[in-house]
């Protein structure tokens, strides 16, 4: 079977409800996250997966727990999955990282864009070897990369363009 790929973004979090950026590590699913754990795994369980790979971020892990309880399958929790680090942005307003990166500046500590859809042709790469039905759980801003990245976007128009 060819490779089919699906990906999922975690939950909602406490710092997405709040527009902050946060540690690709954590992430406290807010109340509204945790009630959607249960929905997306309906739905994903009817798509009968082969392999499951999630971010290793607590965010990501609570679905993917949920998910392989029920499922039964392995997940194979993946560092490189991760949300970009924005390093020493990490805990600032999306909207101020915004007026950042127009202004052509970069976290440091940490990665910026191009370096996420570096790391994003590396999963896609690394992917395209599998066969079978392949999830991801992982997280918004790579997420955008892996589309962008099928489109021949850069990682600039990747972040604007896809939603």
């Amino acid at each position: 079977m060819p490779l089919q790929l699906f990906i999922i973004r975690h939950p909602e979090t406490i710092s997405n409800r709040n527009k902050i950026i946060e540690d690709p590590t954590g992430g406290k699913l807010s109340k509204r996250g945790k009630s959607q754990i249960a929905p997306a795994v309906k739905k994903l369980l009817a798509l009968k997966f082969d392999k499951v790979y999630s971010s290793d971020s607590a965010r990501c892990k609570e679905l993917a727990n949920t998910f392989s309880k029920e499922s039964g399958i392995q997940i194979e929790y993946q560092p490189i999955i991760r949300e970009v680090n924005s390093g020493e942005w990490i805990g600032m307003k999306k909207s101020d990282v915004k007026k950042l990166i127009a202004q052509n500046k970069r976290p440091k500590n940490g990665e910026d864009l191009e370096q996420l859809m570096v790391r994003a042709k590396g999963i896609l790469k690394r992917l395209s070897k599998e066969n079978g039905k392949i999830l991801l759980i992982t997280h918004g801003c790579l997420i955008k990369m892996l589309v962008g990245a099928t489109k021949n976007m850069d990682a600039y128009e990747a972040d604007e363009k896809v939603s």
